[in-house]
């Protein structure tokens, strides 16, 4: 049984549970707290509070509690079945709960995940560094830190995002998390190159997983060749921007016998012909099974044809009279569409899976050109001129759709 306060389908939206007036929501809070057993069910709790701040005509800035600290703390303690606990801008006293004396440590015994963003969660540090140590996946982002204390953790994946990593306080990973074998850090800075981050964890990683901003830095890349290889037994490998230049990563991809899945962020410098060379030809990855390919991205909008053909509200400001958010891709030096349909063949020949945006942007211009032919001969349809069509798709091409159109009619 989950409890979450997001609607699944509708990410944007407040749960229904949100929407209900604050008398039945401490209802069903008491509920929970007086031993009712819906407690001996819940095995995951959300509370995402990051767009409920005017549910119930509240503001922001003094909006009525639902819960106190201490019924907060009553409320899960009773949960002793909950393996997932995700908690998203909640004030800081609640969020505080969870490292004060005021919750007991022999709470939550089947906890398992933990995913806390965007609150103040530190209160008392030994109790916050005991509470995560029994964890399996901690998932901590913007301003929520680590104990530091010196505590062993026995979790074996740690995600990590927010703002200048590189100047995440020192931190041995290796020793706080002896056991970690998935390591996975987004850093919303275009700057970040990972090195102090990257160079305390342990060298036996599993998974390791870094991403940056989508801004191009001016900063020179590579910050992790000369650290990279001593990963020896990493089977998953996600690079970004700043982070590798390709000689060094093809010297240690080649000794990498235990890499199975590689992936590239956006703007990654990576090329056609060495993207190739990964999975066809005398240099492949014999052990490579999944390719991720993120190097470059596109964005599409609403299309004509899921609109009824009807024109956007915006029609008049587009380019084409096509819907709006149409971007094409940015192909880096040395790709193109030509070269990724290259590594699509060698990959399908080979049984290596490829996933992620770059295929998207393999057939962008083919769909966007649709979407100017449609935005064109409806816009003439509206003013009742079809000069801008003759202009850019030549008169016949406009002769065959009033034929066609107006058979129709």
């Amino acid at each position: 049984m989950s409890l979450e306060t997001l609607s699944p389908s509708h990410r944007k939206r407040p749960f229904p549970l949100l929407r209900l007036p604050y008398e039945l929501l401490d209802t069903i809070f008491a509920t929970i707290n007086s031993g009712n057993r819906v407690a001996a069910y819940v095995q995951s709790l959300s509370l995402d509070f990051s767009r409920c701040k005017d549910v119930n005509g509240t503001s922001e800035t003094g909006f009525r509690r639902l819960v106190g600290p201490k019924s907060f703390s009553k409320t899960l303690s009773r949960l002793d079945k909950l393996r997932c606990l995700e908690m998203i801008e909640l004030e800081r006293d609640l969020a505080r709960v969870l490292s004060t004396p005021d919750l007991e440590l022999s709470a939550l015994p089947q906890l398992r995940t933990l995913v806390i963003s965007e609150c103040d969660t530190v209160g008392d540090e030994t109790v916050w560094a005991r509470r995560l140590a029994t964890l399996d996946e901690i998932r901590l982002s913007r301003w929520v830190h680590l104990p530091q204390v010196a505590t062993s953790m026995r979790a074996g994946r740690l995600v990590l995002t927010g703002f200048e990593l590189d100047e995440w306080p020192c931190y041995d990973f290796a020793q706080a998390f002896p056991t970690l074998q998935n390591f996975e850090a987004y850093d919303l800075d275009a700057e970040s190159r990972f090195y102090d981050i990257v160079s305390r964890l342990p060298r036996n990683l599993k998974e390791l997983r870094l991403v940056n901003s989508d801004v191009v830095s001016t900063q020179a890349g590579g910050s992790l060749d000369v650290i990279l290889p001593d990963f020896t037994m990493v089977e998953t490998l996600y690079l970004c921007y700043g982070t590798f230049t390709i000689p060094p990563l093809r010297a240690f991809l080649d000794m990498a016998d235990t890499l199975v899945c590689l992936g590239f962020g956006l703007n990654s410098p990576v090329t056609d012909d060495f993207l190739h060379s990964l999975i066809e030809g005398p240099t492949r990855l014999s052990h490579l099974r999944t390719l991720e390919l993120d190097y470059v991205i596109c964005s599409r909008g609403l299309t004509m044809q899921s609109q009824g053909y009807r024109l956007s509200k915006d029609a008049k400001f587009t380019p084409f009279h096509e819907y709006p958010d149409w971007h094409g891709p940015d192909w880096p030096v040395n790709c193109s569409p030509q070269g990724l349909l290259r590594v699509m063949g060698a990959a399908t020949s080979r049984g290596v899976t490829l996933i992620a945006s770059a295929l998207d942007a393999q057939s962008w211009e083919d769909d966007y050109m649709g979407e100017v032919y449609d935005g064109l001969m409806a816009w003439g349809l509206e003013v009742d001129d079809f000069k801008e069509a003759r202009e850019f798709l030549g008169d016949r091409a406009v002769r065959d759709f009033q034929s066609m159109f107006f058979s129709f009619v």
